[in-house]
């Protein structure tokens, strides 16, 4: 009885560490592929390529392409923010910061609680006037 007890709980213990290791694969793709990490109602992204330029794209993006109402938006240095307001009158802020010379953060909040489609939707639109 002790022998089956045991060969119970191994089979169970191998059986958890199989299904924990296709969890961990199914999120490493999923994070790999979107290259948006989403965290408390805020989205960020990193890109290749100089803040101006990102900050430039991420302004004709909103303004242009999505048709937000941009109330405020400056850059100076190393740093870049836009704030706007969608057509439900909800917030967007943008905020943009040099990591190098070459790389970009960019952190996204819509609304109070955020909106992660909604912020993925934008930088889509970035993506593409980079």
């Amino acid at each position: 009885m002790r022998r089956e007890k045991k060969w119970l709980i191994l089979a169970g213990l191998l059986l958890s560490l199989a299904g924990l290791q296709g969890c961990a694969l199914v999120v490493g793709a999923a994070a790999g592929a979107a290259g948006v990490a989403y965290v408390k109602g805020e989205a960020e992204k990193t890109y290749d390529a100089p803040v101006e330029r990102v900050y430039n794209a991420a302004l004709t993006a909103v303004k242009d392409d999505l048709g937000l109402i941009v109330y405020e938006s400056h850059f100076v240095g190393l740093e870049g923010e836009i704030k706007a307001r969608r057509l439900d009158d909800k917030k967007v802020d943008i905020d943009l910061e040099a990591i190098t010379e070459r790389t970009t953060k960019v952190k996204i909040r819509v609304g109070t609680w955020g909106d992660e489609e909604y912020s993925r939707l934008i930088f889509s639109k970035i993506d593409k006037r980079l």
